[in-house]
């Protein structure tokens, strides 16, 4: 009997569109945005239409709009989950637990992070 080996395909995950400038909705460019949005609305005939036309045709003049006007954000550097101070930590316990040095060790371990 024969024996087949199958490997399993990593699901994967859809590309998240980019995320808006929304805080740049201030003042003179909230008025731009909304002026731009209506523009886009009068230009695009709603009436009469399916309900999930008229849903398309606006989701795409608030995200046209709002691409041209406030742009995209810019993505921060994720900031380190751990600590330099847990690292030192870390490294004292590993030290103190190679030499053997018990009470250090536990004192280290107990040690608030």
């Amino acid at each position: 009997m024969a024996k087949r080996k199958f490997k399993l395909l990593r699901k994967q995950k859809p590309r998240r569109h980019p995320e808006l400038n929304i805080d740049a909705l201030i003042g003179e460019a909230q008025t731009i945005y909304e002026e731009a949005v209506k523009n886009k609305l009068m230009e695009s005939d709603m009436r009469g239409g399916d309900i999930n036309e008229c849903w398309q045709l606006l989701k795409e003049a608030m995200q046209n709009s709002a691409e041209t006007i406030v742009g995209q954000s810019q993505q921060t550097k994720q900031k380190s989950w751990i600590s330099d101070e847990t690292f030192q930590l870390v490294e004292r316990k590993r030290q103190a637990k190679c030499k053997g040095n018990k009470t250090e060790y536990s004192k280290a371990a107990t040690e608030k992070r």
